[in-house]
C-alpha cells in the first residue's frame, strides 16, 4: 500500500523542524503597516503621473470671436494672394496666420502649431 505524504505525521515541519503536530507556527493577526500605505500611495501616484504626462496634449478652446478672427485672416491671407494656391495652401501659411492673429488678439496664446493647423482641421470637418 502506498503511503501518503500528507498523513505522513512523523516528517517534521518545513518551516520549523519540529515533529509535533501543534498549531504554533499559523499566522493568527494580521497588522497594518503604514510603511506598506505609504509604499502604495506613492506608487499609484508615481502610475497616475506617468500616464497624464505620456498623454498630455495641448487642448484649447476657441471662442466664436477668436473663430471669426481666425477666418478674417485667412480671408485676408487669400485675397493679398501668395500663399494659395489649387489644392490649398503654401507652405508658410500657418506662421503667416499665427502673426495676423497675434496681432489681432495679442493675449490669446494662439500658436501656429499646433492650435491653428488643428482648428482648420476641425472646421473643415464641420
Amino acid at each position: 500500500m502506498a503511503i501518503d505524504p500528507f498523513e505522513d505525521n512523523a516528517s517534521p515541519d518545513e518551516g520549523t523542524g519540529n515533529n509535533e503536530g501543534g498549531n504554533d507556527d499559523n499566522v493568527t493577526t494580521i497588522g497594518t503597516s503604514d510603511e506598506w500605505t505609504t509604499f502604495r500611495d506613492n506608487l499609484t501616484q508615481t502610475i497616475l503621473f506617468v500616464g497624464m504626462v505620456e498623454k498630455s496634449r495641448n487642448y484649447r478652446t476657441w471662442t466664436t470671436h477668436e473663430d471669426a478672427k481666425l477666418v478674417e485672416a485667412m480671408l485676408n491671407m487669400v485675397n493679398a494672394g501668395g500663399f494659395k494656391v489649387d489644392n490649398g495652401f503654401k507652405s508658410g501659411y500657418l506662421q503667416h496666420l499665427g502673426q495676423a492673429l497675434k496681432d489681432s488678439l495679442p493675449n490669446a496664446g494662439i500658436l501656429a502649431k499646433p492650435h491653428i493647423e488643428s482648428r482648420i482641421r476641425t472646421m473643415k470637418k464641420e
